[in-house]
Formats: C-alpha cells, structure tokens, sequence
C-alpha cells in the first residue's frame, strides 16, 4: 500500500509540475477564430437574419394572392307576400395568366313563391352548378396587383440577402481591425517590457557598483529614475492592451454568445510581414468592387421594384375592361324548361373618367424609379472612390513599414553604439537612456506601420467586396 501511494504521489506531482507548461502552450487567437464565433454568436448579425427572414416570410404571404378562395352564402326573405331564398357555394381562383380568374360553383333556390323578375334564383331540386371564367382585357392583363406583390416581394428578399451580405462584410472587416489592434498593442507591450528589463538590469549593476563605492549616488538615483519611468511606459502598455481586448470581446464570444476578453497570453508572436499592393490590378479590382458589391446589387433591386411599380401603375391608368363566359346546367327534378345546359358571354367596361389617383399613383411611382437610378449613379461613384481610397491607403501603409523598418534599425544600432561608449567610459547614463527610449519608440512605430498595414489591408478586401478571409 506504502509503495501504491508513493507511486501515487509521484504521478499527481508531475501532473502539477506539468500544469504550467500546459498552460504555456496556450494557442495564439488567430484572426479565423475570432470570425468563425461572429458568424454564429454577434448580435446585430442575429438581428439582420431576422430581417431576412421576415422579407422570406413576405414572400411567402404574397403567393397567397394565388390560393384558392371559398365563398358560402345563403339569404332568405324575411317576410312579404313572396316566399324566396338561396343557398350559394363558390369556390374561385386567380391565375397568373393574364390576369384571368376560374370559378366554379353550385348554387339552389329556396322557397315556393319566387316572382317572374326573380327568375334568375330559381333552379331544380339539385340546384344548379356552374364553371366560368373571367378575363381582362387592357387593365390587370400584363400585370396586376397580385402579380406585382408577388414580384416585388421575391425582389425585396433578394435586396434583404444583399443588405445581409453587405452588413456581414462590414462587420468582419470591424472585427478584422478590431484584432489587429489588439495584436498591435500586444506588440508594443512586449517591446516596453524589453525596454523596461534592459533598465532594471542596468540598476542592478549599478547598485552593486554603488554598494563598493564605485559609482556616485546621482547615478544610482538617475538609473532608478530610469527604471519608474520605463515601469510606467509598461502600466500604460498593459491597458492599451486590455482595452483592445475589451474591444475585440464584441466580435469574439463564446458557445453561450457571451463576449470573451482574450488573455494576454493567447496574442501572436507577430504581425504578418506586408506584401506589395499591385497597382496594375486596381482597376480590375473596381470592375470587380462595382459587379459584386453587395450594397451595390442591393440598389439595384429596390430599381427593379420601383420599375414593377412603374409597369403596374402605367397599366392601370387604361380602362378597366373584363370579358367572361359561364356555362351553367341544372340537376335533379322541377321546371323541364330549366334542364338545358346554359351558356353566357358578357363584358364589363369601368373607367373613373379623370384618372387622377392612377396618374398620381404613376407619377409617383416613375419619381422612385428616377431617385433609384440616381441613387445607384452616385453609390457606383462612391464604390470607385473608397477602393481607390483603400488603395493608396494600403500602398502608403506599406511603404511606411519599411520607413519605420529602417529607422528602428538604425536607432537600434545608435543604442547599441551607446551602451559600447558607456562600457568604455565615453557616455553617461543620460545620454544611453535617450537612445534605448529612441529605439524603442522607434520599435514601436514599426509595430503601429505593420498594424495600419493590416487594417488597410482589411479595408481594401472590404472594399473590392473580396471579403476577409
């Protein structure tokens, strides 16, 4: 038992000496994770689905202008020297046919007193069935309300999914800089404590040379001083971290679709090294940008709805002409002279004689279709523009990464040179200190080149409708 327990106690301590090796191997966030939880857990992007999902069920309301319609009816007169009534089934279907309507039905007169001018009510003791259709002429034949609704719905979806399509593309591209601002402080952290070490190790020395009396007081006091105000740089660097972090928790969340604040421990060893932009491929980029871009082809369906608006108000400024047929055949016993099948044609002609709603309606309705084009003139204006902007953004980015390549090169070397000079007796500590605070800042002006450098190039995919990957 001894022996089980020892062996125990030996498994449980190289678990526990494991723990924070475990715990240092901890991934880096990359830049797929963050978008991988924003498809599934951001909350406007939740909202604007809804959305989408409310025009689908639009859609599929208007195609019940198209179901069939049953109507029941039956009247009776109440009292008077005549004793008639009728029951009434109908059932009726709009096709989208040239507007035409079917309708069948049965219909059966009650009472025995019906009068002569109500002739038209009686039928035999099986009542009396009935198949007809209803077909207009000018106005409702190339297109009508039904037809119209339907169309204009089925386009409303397809500019909702645009509209979807155009929000999702924004949002990963505030996500996008949102990360690489936090790696970017990250960054700079990481080149403060640098800073901050390189001091404290210098004090070190110091005080020890102190100590044998081989260094002045001011000198000890100035490295301390050197130590606090690099200590500080540290604290101030740690809350831009914390910031981002706090920023980037609005993209990045959990299974649960609660914000995460990454920890410190989960940024990336470093930026990514920039590529030349390629100025030859700007304008296929903006012929690219003005077919696929979402919020672009979103105008262009709300023109397309007001162009179905224009083409159903123009039609129905005509005259409201219908032409019918109805066959009809009475069964069962009664009148002989009510069995023969029956068979009618008719026309219908209504027109309201000033037309001012229907031409108000489509004037009205062409002022929309001229505003959607103007729109959709000055948003491919626009497109152009922001990928040209996002262009020269990103070419300039990257040319100042290799400014800020070379100037923390040779600030670096100047620091280097110094900390020679001070071994050698030839500089002070005042002097050495300015350098490595140069160097460092010089450090970090790369680290914000190559963070601007992914932001532009987040916003120039953005804007070329590319997309982040």
């Amino acid at each position: 038992m001894e022996l089980l327990a020892m062996r125990a106690l030996a498994v449980l301590g190289v678990v526990l000496l494991a723990l924070p090796a475990l715990a240092e191997t901890t991934p880096p966030l990359a830049l797929s994770d963050v978008l991988e939880t924003l498809e599934g857990s951001h909350p406007e992007l939740e909202s604007a689905r809804q959305d989408l999902r409310q025009a689908r069920a639009e859609a599929f309301s208007a195609d019940g202008e198209f179901d069939p319609k049953l109507k029941l009816g039956a009247k009776q007169l109440a009292s008077g020297y005549y004793d008639k009534g009728q029951l009434e089934v109908l059932l009726s279907q709009a096709t989208p046919v040239w507007g035409t309507s079917l309708y069948a039905g049965w219909r059966r007169s009650l009472g025995d007193k019906i009068p002569v001018y109500d002739g038209h009510l009686e039928t035999r003791s099986g009542g009396e069935l009935r198949v007809g259709l209803q077909i207009p002429v000018w106005r409702n034949g190339p297109i009508d309300e039904r037809r119209a609704k339907i169309a204009k719905a089925a386009l409303d979806v397809e500019q909702t999914e645009l509209e979807l399509a155009s929000f999702r593309l924004l949002l990963r591209n505030a996500a996008a800089r949102a990360y690489w601002k936090w790696v970017e402080a990250g960054r700079k952290l990481e080149v403060e404590r640098r800073l901050l070490e390189l001091a404290q190790t210098r004090d070190d020395g110091i005080r020890r040379r102190a100590e044998k009396g081989d260094a002045a007081g001011v000198l000890a006091l100035d490295s301390q001083r050197s130590v606090l105000t690099r200590r500080a740089r540290v604290v101030a660097a740690e809350r831009s971290v914390r910031e981002a972090a706090i920023e980037l928790s609005l993209f990045y969340r959990d299974a649960e679709r609660d914000p995460i604040a990454p920890a410190p421990s989960q940024l990336p060893p470093a930026l990514p090294e920039p590529t030349p932009p390629v100025a030859a491929q700007l304008d296929e980029d903006i012929e690219r940008a003005l077919r696929t871009r979402p919020d672009v082809l979103a105008l262009q369906r709300a023109r397309a709805q007001a162009e179905m608006e224009v083409r159903l108000r123009d039609n129905q400024v005509a005259p409201d002409i219908w032409i019918w047929s109805e066959v009809a055949k009475d069964v069962g016993s009664g009148k002989t002279e009510l069995e023969p099948w029956d068979w009618a044609v008719g026309i219908t002609v209504e027109a309201p004689l000033l037309l001012r709603k229907a031409r108000g309606e489509e004037q009205a309705a062409r002022a929309k279709e001229a505003a959607v084009a103007a729109k959709i003139r000055g948003a491919r204006d626009k497109v152009a523009a922001e990928v040209r902007l996002a262009y020269a953004a990103l070419e300039a980015a990257y040319l100042r990464v290799g400014l800020a390549r070379r100037a923390r090169e040779a600030a670096e070397a100047l620091a280097e040179a110094e900390r020679r000079r001070l071994e050698l007796g030839s500089s002070d500590l005042l002097v050495l200190t300015l350098r490595e605070v140069a160097a460092a800042d010089s450090a970090a002006t790369e680290i914000s080149a190559l963070g601007a450098y992914q932001r532009a190039l987040a916003d120039y995919v953005t804007m070329t409708a590319v997309g982040i990957p």
